[in-house]
């Protein structure tokens, strides 16, 4: 009975420190947890961590984990350190549990240190392997694959963690870096139907924006509108951005711009008050408040999101 107890405690702990792997190699690199999933327990990271269960729900993983991205320079070699982080740490359970079994040999404690060895070995070969599941899951083997595929043919390696923040660390964090970083991503060569090339034209379009070229970053909108990759809604949303380009260009009435969206009325305003230094220090407090509103926010949504009894796939990462 002691040993069926330890056998499910050795599994369980070790799918934990798996995605702590992940975790701290993230945080490292500059990407924070929002959450993280062991079959149907979860930890909420907001500004205290709450732990929800619930039954009944489809999962695609054993465990899972989320983050929100704070690093706009994070690197391809950042993004996979993150990725094999997880597999790391079995791999290197798997060798205390081999010295364990070495060293107690034909003593009664061999077995134990047997288990840990053989779980953390098939953890680290189960998470190793690239494989994509029908419903969207993926392995971190997969993921450092298709870090290594874009590598080695050129191709933008932007995250959907970062994209999702791209536009507005790009304004309030080092935006000369990001502009270079992101210039060196669009110029790479890309096909015009390829995800990231559009994702890459949204780019080019706020920087355009944020160097005051609007004209530019109407150009590059409608080459975006021109491509079959944007959904109607999604389309939406690029000519209400179109409109506040639009919007920017009123710099007598700055004051009375908007949009019905406080993120957006902050950014507009943002842009335009490149030569008023202490309105934009003002500016930046106000948005890094909002983000850290958001980032807050956005986690309550996970918890719904999270245990959705449809098959569709969370936003983040899927470990093992």
């Amino acid at each position: 009975m002691i040993f069926c107890v330890f056998i499910f405690m050795c599994f369980i702990c070790s799918l934990v420190i798996h995605e702590f792997g992940h975790i701290i190699i993230g945080r490292c690199v500059g990407m924070k947890c929002c959450w993280l999933r062991i079959f149907r327990v979860a930890f909420i990271f907001d500004k205290k961590i709450k732990l929800i269960y619930k039954k009944g729900v489809a999962i695609n993983s054993v465990g899972e984990c989320g983050f929100a991205n704070i690093n706009i320079d994070i690197s391809p070699m950042d993004m996979m350190l993150m990725f094999l982080g997880g597999p790391f740490v079995n791999l290197l359970l798997a060798l205390i549990g081999l010295i364990g079994v070495v060293q107690t040999h034909y003593l009664p404690s061999d077995k134990y240190y047997a288990i840990i060895l053989l779980i953390n070995f098939l953890l680290f070969i189960s998470s190793i392997i690239p494989i994509k599941s029908d419903d969207g899951a993926t392995t971190d083997g997969y993921n450092v694959k298709e870090l290594i595929y874009c590598l080695v043919k050129n191709k933008s390696i932007i995250s959907l963690v970062t994209v999702v923040n791209l536009a507005d660390f790009m304004y309030l964090g080092d935006a000369d870096s990001a502009k270079r970083q992101f210039l060196e991503y669009y110029n790479t060569n890309l096909e015009e139907d390829d995800y990231y090339s559009m994702v890459l034209k949204e780019t080019q379009a706020y920087i355009f924006m944020g160097d005051g070229e609007f004209e530019k970053a109407q150009k590059e909108y409608y080459k975006i509108l021109n491509t079959n990759l944007y959904t109607e809604k999604m389309k939406k949303h690029i000519e209400k951005e179109m409109t506040w380009i639009d919007l920017m260009t009123d710099k007598e009435n700055i004051d009375n711009v908007e949009v019905g969206n406080e993120y957006t009325d902050i950014r507009i305003k943002y842009l335009l008050s490149k030569n008023d230094i202490a309105a934009r220090e003002n500016l930046e407090k106000k948005f890094k408040k909002l983000l850290e509103k958001e980032i807050y926010e956005g986690t309550k949504i996970i918890e719904n999101r999270l245990w959705s009894k449809t098959k569709n796939k969370v936003d983040g990462m899927s470990l093992i």
